[in-house]
């Protein structure tokens, strides 16, 4: 009987196994089983004899559980909207057309295609799911967004030069914001430059290197190896997200070590810390004068060293000289910041190269994750079909990184490797780039696999967008009218 139906005692409800469904009391369970699934026999008449005469609760009038509430084993989850201006959820378009205008919300509805006005329930309970609503807590998400966000190519030197000088305590409030968003301008173009260097390993290396770079597992090679992606544009958003992470990092070092895991619940190990004083160091000084990490409150310092394995700083001139010959290039381009370049990298490869216990959250790399997953209009969290996208993005580069950390000593022409070489690469692959590894990388495996899930469970997202004249909406093509 059990392979059939379930009770459901909290709610005092009939389940059907086959179908994941509720189903009514009384004559209807002989009906459901004897129509839907050809139940007969003994089987049938077990369930009729056992739960027809039981007092259940009837689907169709029984009170929905509380909001927010978990899911009810095994009822299937289906797409559902929610109004921004109160909690009315229904899986129907109409619904919530006749409920905007029924409620006086119709003033959103013009917001749709913008901000995204009506929500996916599936959101919330994927980011319940990765732990970022316990993680975030009560911070202020609008900020923690901004911090992730990424300077606009625009405005970084030309316009505020070209604006009249200003008096007193605003004038220098613009002035140091200009410094900080040309920083950050700097330090993403130093990424941009890593990731050219670094790729010039792909082709110095055996295609089944590549092969288990590319591949999620410690026992099985990628069958198609790892490389660059085809289209421009999709390289320039992956590299879009490294630049992001490094922005996100940079402005917690100003905002200093304590205060940053106060405001946006992001930590640091004392080598993170060290490179990204490097980085504030060769970019001309901090905007903070609490960035030294003395106050470690909130910090998990447990990941020192010994699980970051970077290798040394490579702050003295003898390893800049040889980081500079083993570049890809004869000679190094006039303006390139080798030293900035230096500490971008080693600080990237410290970020990949970190393990993680209960809390993932004590790596900034995974922090900085979880803040792109926030929506700013309505205020929220990125459906999973939005987030894996960035979520590729950074096992993308952080496999370029990784290959190039470990190969950086060997020479470029790809004859002169040895077999201890290639051999010691898929070692430290299946230490920190695998499934199952409890590392930052590994987490980040695990939360795409996870969203994948959630898309095709879904059955993906549906179009929605109003008609030109506001009258109608349009749900997967189709009009939709109140």
């Amino acid at each position: 009987m059990e392979d059939h139906v379930q009770l459901n005692e909290e709610y005092g409800m009939l389940i059907c196994q086959h179908c994941c469904h509720a189903i009514r009391p009384g004559q209807s369970i002989a009906r459901h089983f004897r129509r839907e699934h050809q139940l007969k026999g003994p089987d049938l008449r077990e369930i009729i004899d056992y739960f027809e005469g039981m007092g259940l609760s009837d689907p169709v009038y029984a009170t929905l559980p509380e909001d927010g509430s978990a899911p009810i084993v095994p009822l299937k989850i289906h797409h559902g909207f929610s109004c921004v201006e109160c909690r009315y959820l229904t899986i129907a378009g109409d619904n919530i057309t006749k409920h905007w205008r029924a409620a006086g919300h119709e003033h959103h509805r013009r917001e749709i295609d913008s901000s995204g006005a009506m929500e996916r329930v599936g959101a919330k309970q994927y980011a319940e799911r990765l732990g970022w609503v316990p993680h975030f807590g009560s911070r202020d998400k609008l900020s923690i967004f901004a911090a992730a966000e990424w300077v606009r190519a625009k405005a970084v030197t030309g316009q505020r030069q070209q604006q009249r000088p200003r008096q007193g305590a605003r004038h220098r409030d613009e002035a140091a914001a200009a410094r900080e968003q040309q920083s950050l301008q700097r330090v993403g173009e130093s990424f941009d430059r890593e990731v050219e260097r670094c790729s010039w390993r792909l082709d110095s290396v055996p295609v089944e290197t590549l092969q288990w770079l590319g591949s999620v597992s410690a026992t099985t090679p990628q069958g198609v190896p790892f490389g660059l992606k085809g289209k421009a544009s999709s390289m320039a958003k992956y590299r879009t997200v490294g630049q992001r992470y490094l922005g996100f990092c940079l402005r917690a070092y100003w905002l200093g070590r304590a205060e940053a895991f106060t405001q946006w619940a992001v930590r640091f190990t004392d080598e993170q810390w060290s490179l990204l004083q490097d980085i504030a160091h060769e970019l001309g000084g901090s905007s903070s004068s609490d960035n030294d990490g003395s106050d470690n409150d909130g910090n998990d310092n447990d990941n020192d060293n010994d699980n970051n394995s970077s290798g040394d700083r490579g702050s003295d001139d003898e390893e800049e000289d040889e980081y500079t010959a083993q570049s890809g290039q004869d000679q190094q381009p006039e303006g390139i910041e080798v030293s900035l370049d230096r500490a971008v990298f080693l600080f990237i490869v410290a970020s990949i190269k970190q393990q993680v216990g209960g809390n993932v959250y004590t790596s900034p790399l995974l922090c900085f994750c979880a803040a792109m997953g926030i929506r700013q209009r309505p205020l929220g969290y990125n459906e999973p079909h939005l987030y894996t996208g960035m979520l590729a993005a950074v096992l993308w580069w952080a496999r370029v990184f990784f290959i190039e950390s470990v190969f950086e000593s060997e020479p470029q022409e790809r004859d002169e490797l040895g077999v201890e070489t290639v051999l010691a690469f898929q070692k430290e692959h299946a230490a920190w780039m695998c499934i199952g590894t409890h590392t930052a990388m590994s987490t980040i495996i695990g939360w795409m696999a996870y969203g994948k899930g959630w898309r095709h469970k879904m059955g993906g997202q549906p179009s929605i967008r109003w008609a030109d004249e506001g009258e109608a909406l349009f749900q997967n093509g189709e009009r939709i009218e109140g």
